[in-house]
């Protein structure tokens, strides 16, 4: 089995640096325990985190990376939209298109 998780919001990292933006908190730390957890499975050959790329200088330049590993089952997966600005929450929905198109 492959699973994929989508989480657009926050600064997603196997090491990730909660509250640094107020979107960097409770659901980032869930969906990592989540995937870890999952990825952890016998019957799981793979789960990818799908996030947005971003490269902000206030901001770890491993958001820019396409591809993170956090485990040998385990990635992040990070899409350039076309707008590699960071985007709190609020903002996402104006993306999701060229995200998505991406």
């Amino acid at each position: 089995m492959r699973i994929m998780s989508i989480a657009l919001g926050g600064c997603i990292s196997a090491c990730p640096e909660y509250g640094i933006t107020q979107d960097t908190g409770g659901h980032i730390a869930y969906i990592l325990g989540e995937m870890i957890a999952l990825a952890e499975r016998d019957d799981v050959a793979s789960a990818e985190i799908v996030t947005r790329l971003f490269d902000c200088a206030a901001l770890d330049r491993k958001h820019a990376e396409i591809r993170e590993d956090i485990s040998d089952k385990l990635m992040i997966t990070r899409i350039d939209s076309g707008n590699r600005n960071y985007l709190a929450k609020e903002k996402l929905a104006a993306d999701r298109a060229a995200f998505t198109a991406a």
